[in-house]
């Protein structure tokens, strides 16, 4: 992974499908998880990205110092950026995992406000 002051290129995204390059300002979410399981089915270290315009990403990450260092980092350039898999938004829970457009939305509100 590379991080600048004003971009995020994760690690490991193939250029054809995903550049796997953002604006930092654009992460509305980014969290790790050792053994996440989505829609049922448990994968290994996975690093999640949400932008700002609802799209989910994952890479497989094999580092937790690493992928944490990433997290941090992150935060320090968007102190907004969400950095856990779970939220709670006026009593309603969301998935950051599996429901990005709707986190999404809820960023975006909430940075008009």
């Amino acid at each position: 992974a590379i991080i600048t002051d004003h971009w995020f290129k994760q690690p490991y995204m193939l250029p054809m499908k995903y550049s796997g390059l953002y604006r930092v300002e654009d992460i509305v979410a980014v969290f790790y998880e050792k053994k996440p399981t989505l829609r049922g089915e448990t994968y290994g270290p996975l690093l999640f990205t949400v932008t700002r315009d609802g799209e989910g990403y994952y890479c497989k990450s094999y580092n937790t110092e690493f992928s944490e260092s990433i997290i941090r980092e992150i935060a320090k350039r968007n102190p907004g950026v969400i950095t856990v898999r779970h939220i709670t938004v006026d009593g309603r829970n969301y998935d950051c995992a599996t429901q990005p457009k709707e986190v999404a939305e809820l960023f975006r509100a909430a940075c008009e406000r």
